[in-house]
């Protein structure tokens, strides 16, 4: 029965000692050579509902200070 023991705790002991090793891909904006995409001003019938819908946020957050 002791022997069982030692054999778990030792797999387990020599599992945690593996090393993991992750890749991860580069961003796009971190690759040499990136260009950011041309930004372009919106419509002004899309820029008053944005401004609206800002100011209703806005005023919801104001409200919720107290």
């Amino acid at each position: 029965m002791v022997l069982k023991q030692q054999t778990k705790e030792e797999k387990s002991h020599s599992r945690n000692e593996k090393k993991v090793s992750r890749k991860e891909k580069l961003p796009e904006w971190e690759k040499e050579g990136y260009v950011p995409p041309e930004e372009k001003p919106l419509a002004a019938e899309e820029q008053a509902k944005f401004d609206q819908r800002l100011e209703q946020f806005r005023s919801k957050m104001e409200g919720n200070k107290t």
